[in-house]
């Protein structure tokens, strides 16, 4: 269900400027009372916005709300000026606005706006993120009816459950549990604005793929994809992408272990249990990524790709590089596992320059870069049964290294757009 919320624009005072309606306002439904009111917009963690909320509205603390009344709510309505948040709200600070990012393509996801900011110039700024200096917080429980809709929203702030959410434009300094107990997000910059990634993990639940071994462990493909995996999503996000981690696992994060555990544990998002069946596997795994592509789509995202990460498994004797397939009638999935391959070719020409790189860019008709709307790319990352190539899988540098550079082969393939 979505809210009915009244929005006055009356005189722009200058381009960058508040509207002189400068909060966004809201009609209240029947029994709603202030907690309930703000936990719809997610304003319910700060005092200061119950004060501000008081204060703006003229109540006192013990009022309760009428029905079909228009209230202000503690959001500051901004005309956003086509340039960025920053140069918006007059504040060079790069984490806040990447909070505000967030905050407003949260209430986008749940549908409280119906426009992406960049569209109607519209950027709502909650009241916390300007006057709260310090101020305290309060977590009161919420009632189970006040969320507006039965999917969680983006990862943002406070963050949901992560085991519902996608992982998205955080704040810094934030932890999540899909990134592990010892992970931070750590914002970079912006450069990935309005940027979606679909991130496909090889394998997962009761497939673990390919299988090596080396010192009497298992080397089990669906862990070493799924752990680079998640250092690549994590290196977007801290450069404002959004991201979509499709398979998922909800008690392994970033892990720094030489031999990852074999499990059979992961999900597919949301969070749905992935069949055997291989054709079943891919079928639903498509489809995730095609629901989410027609709304980011629908919101004029800049850039949307998928990436489905695995390992291969040749022959022992075979030692191969990080190499590609790209779908035969996708160009645009050619354009971007040759920006890929030409990036990870001038790194290893860069830090191993007497040991060539020989990865290949091929173009192969496989269900996940057929069936995907997004511009996909399938990356293999080497061979697991080579005992060098192990060393690309096993080693927490190594793994970190081929998921940096995979995200600057992303950032350049951006800047094309």
């Amino acid at each position: 269900m979505k809210r009915l919320f009244v929005l006055f624009f009356i005189t722009l005072l200058n381009a960058s400027l508040i509207w002189s309606q400068d909060y966004v306002n809201v009609v209240a439904r029947p029994g709603e009372d202030v907690q309930s009111l703000l936990a719809w917009y997610k304003l319910h963690e700060y005092q200061c916005n119950f004060d501000k909320f008081y204060e703006i509205n003229n109540l006192k603390s013990d009022t309760k709300l009428q029905h079909n009344k228009v209230y202000k709510l503690p959001i500051l309505l901004y005309r956003y000026n086509g340039k960025s948040i920053r140069t918006t709200i007059g504040d060079e600070d790069i984490n806040k606005a990447l909070r505000i990012k967030a905050y407003n393509e949260q209430m986008l996801e749940v549908g409280l706006m119906t426009t992406n900011f960049v569209l109607n110039r519209a950027l709502w700024v909650p009241i916390y993120e300007v006057e709260c200096k310090g101020g305290k917080t309060v977590n009161p429980p919420l009632a189970t009816n006040t969320n507006p809709t039965t999917s969680a929203p983006p990862i943002s702030t406070p963050p949901p459950p992560t085991n519902t959410s996608p992982a998205t434009s955080m704040p810094s300094g934030q932890q999540y549990a899909i990134f592990g107990k010892n992970q931070t997000i750590k914002m970079q910059s912006d450069k990935l604005q309005n940027a979606v990634y679909y991130i496909v993990a090889g394998h997962g639940g009761p497939d673990t793929g390919a299988i090596g071994s080396r010192s009497g462990k298992d080397l089990c493909e669906d862990e070493y994809a799924y752990d680079v995996s998640l250092r690549l999503a994590k290196n977007l996000l801290e450069n404002g992408a959004t991201v979509y981690m499709i398979t998922r696992d909800n008690n392994d994060g970033i892990r720094d272990e030489r031999y990852l555990p074999c499990d059979y544990d992961e999900v597919c998002w949301p969070n749905k249990k992935i069949p055997r069946g291989q054709k079943s596997r891919l079928t639903q795994r498509a489809s995730a990524i095609n629901d989410l592509y027609d709304k980011h789509k629908a919101r004029k995202a800049k850039v949307q790709r998928a990436l489905m990460i695995h390992i291969d498994s040749r022959s022992q004797s075979n030692q191969t590089d990080v190499f590609f397939y790209h779908h035969p009638a996708s160009p645009g999935g050619k354009v971007v596992a040759n920006q890929l391959q030409k990036t990870i070719k001038a790194q290893y020409e860069k830090h191993q320059p007497s040991r060539g790189y020989k990865g290949t860019v091929t173009a192969r008709d496989l269900h996940m870069l057929r069936e995907t709307n997004p511009t996909a790319v399938y990356i293999e990352l080497g061979n697991i049964r080579h005992e060098r190539d192990q060393r690309r899988f096993v080693v927490k540098d190594n793994r970190q290294a081929i998921a940096n550079w995979l995200m600057d082969g992303l950032v350049e393939d951006y800047l094309r757009n």
